[in-house]
C-alpha cells in the first residue's frame, strides 16, 4: 500500500497529474457554486491539500483519508470510507474523489456517504470511466494507471448504486478527453 501510494503521490506531481487535478479543480469550483450548507466532507485524498475544496461556500471541511500514509498532512481524519466515524444525517455534502477507484468495497463507500449526508445533502463523486481514453491506459497499465487505481467503475453502475439509494442524479459531466 505504501509503495502505491507513493507512486500516486509522484505522479499527480508529475505534469499529467497536475493537469488533471486543475482541471477536477475547475470542474468542481463550478459545482461547488452550488452546494450550500455547514460541513463538507471529502472521502479521500486526491491532489495536494484542499485544492478540490479551493472554491466551496461551505468553509467547514473536512478531508478523510484511509491511512495515515496516503494523507500526507492532508487529512483531518484518518478512517475507513467504509465506516466513517461521523454522525448520520450530519453533512451537507460529500465529494469522492476517485475514491470508489481505489477502495476495495465501492458500493459500501456509496452507501457510507449516503449514511452521513443531511436529508438535502448532496453527493459529487469523481471518477474515470473504463471506455475512455483513460480507462484504456489503465486496463493496459500493470500497476493501473494513476498507479493504484484498483478497478474503474462505469457510469451506468454507479448511477444504478444511486438511484437504489434514492438519489436524483442533476449533472453527469466528462472532461480531458
Amino acid at each position: 500500500m505504501l509503495e502505491s501510494t507513493a507512486s500516486l503521490a509522484r505522479w499527480q506531481a508529475g505534469p499529467q497529474g497536475r493537469a488533471l487535478i486543475g482541471a477536477e479543480a475547475e470542474l468542481l469550483g463550478e459545482a461547488l457554486d452550488d452546494v450550500f450548507g455547514q460541513e463538507l466532507l471529502q472521502v479521500g485524498c486526491w491532489g495536494s491539500g484542499r485544492e478540490l475544496l479551493a472554491r466551496s461556500r461551505i468553509r467547514r471541511q473536512t478531508v478523510v483519508a484511509s491511512c495515515p500514509d496516503s494523507a500526507a498532512g492532508q487529512a483531518d481524519l484518518i478512517a475507513s470510507p467504509a465506516r466513517l466515524p461521523v454522525a448520520g444525517g450530519s453533512v451537507d455534502a460529500v465529494l469522492l474523489p476517485h475514491s470508489l477507484e481505489v477502495e476495495p468495497d465501492p458500493y459500501a463507500v456509496v452507501r457510507e456517504a449516503d449514511r452521513v449526508l443531511a436529508g438535502e445533502g448532496q453527493l459529487l463523486v469523481l471518477g474515470f470511466r473504463p471506455w475512455s481514453p483513460w480507462g484504456l491506459r489503465a486496463a493496459a497499465a500493470a500497476a493501473g494507471y494513476p498507479p493504484g487505481l484498483r478497478r474503474m467503475l462505469a457510469e451506468s453502475r454507479l448511477r444504478d448504486w444511486l438511484v437504489l439509494l434514492g438519489y436524483e442524479i442533476v449533472s453527469s459531466r466528462r472532461y480531458l478527453y
